[in-house]
């Protein structure tokens, strides 16, 4: 039997592209398990069911619910679907006061980082908090989130997706919300129990943050980073309420960004 030159080039060329996919899947496989934000065993499997609502999903053969790692706001067209293959790292995490368990993930053949893709396309926000996540993981994510900024893709294209500390009639139309908000902080209250980072001259009805320092609900970061911000523009977000004026309760140091040093 002889065999043309059309079947010898069908040939290579299927070698080839096997061979490249080899390098390929390798090399994705290299990248996950050296990437800043994986903790703890892999799992790998389907996604069952969907929460949009709860922002939570189930795996198949689980009645465990999870949630993305970090993240705040997930807009409905992010890519978490029924039938979608992906694998997750911290499930062996306790799972919070509503049963959810938070995870990283990363889907599909060519691992893509699903917190990564969403922040970068402005499809979710930071949370604010450094629970289950490191140091560089949060720095990867922080890093993301900033390219979506400054490009005003997705949740950034909207006018007030940054509102600033002096916009009071904004902050209080935002009450019960989680917000971001930049402003310079003009003078740190130093109490026994609590710190007052001030944003304007009237603290009775100014935008503010409070901080607790020791107890229930106490602040995990530095105390002394936060005194030391008075005349520093800082990015902060968390959920606003009303104590006078506009106020956010800083619980975790992810929770604020220093814009100018």
């Amino acid at each position: 039997m002889t065999i043309g030159p059309l079947v010898i080039d069908t040939m290579k060329t299927a070698v080839a592209t096997l061979f490249l996919s080899s390098i390929f899947q390798t090399g994705a496989i290299a990248e996950i398990k050296t990437h800043p934000c994986i903790a703890g065993p892999e799992h790998t499997s389907t996604i069952s069911v969907v929460d949009r609502r709860k922002q939570t999903f189930q795996l198949s053969g689980s009645q465990k619910n999870f949630s993305l790692t970090g993240l705040e706001a997930l807009k409905p067209s992010s890519k978490i679907e029924v039938g979608n293959s992906i694998t997750i790292y911290g499930q062996d995490q306790k799972a919070d006061r509503y049963g959810v368990i938070h995870i990283q993930a990363f889907q599909d053949a060519q691992k893509k980082w699903l917190q990564g893709a969403f922040l970068r396309n402005g499809k979710a926000l930071l949370n604010g908090s450094s629970e289950n996540i490191s140091s560089r993981c949060l720095a990867t994510m922080r890093k993301a989130e900033h390219q979506a900024i400054a490009s005003k893709v997705g949740l950034w294209s909207q006018k007030e997706a940054i509102l600033t500390a002096n916009q009071i009639d904004q902050l209080t139309n935002r009450i019960g919300f989680f917000s971001i908000i930049e402003g310079k902080v003009l003078s740190v209250g130093n109490r026994k129990r609590r710190l007052y980072l001030n944003f304007g001259q009237n603290w009775s009805q100014d935008f503010t943050l409070s901080v607790v320092k020791k107890g229930k609900g106490a602040f995990k970061g530095s105390l002394d980073l936060l005194t030391g911000l008075k005349g520093k523009t800082v990015r902060v977000r968390g959920v606003l309420e009303q104590r006078q004026g506009p106020l956010i309760r800083l619980f975790d140091e992810a929770q604020i960004e220093i814009i100018d040093r």
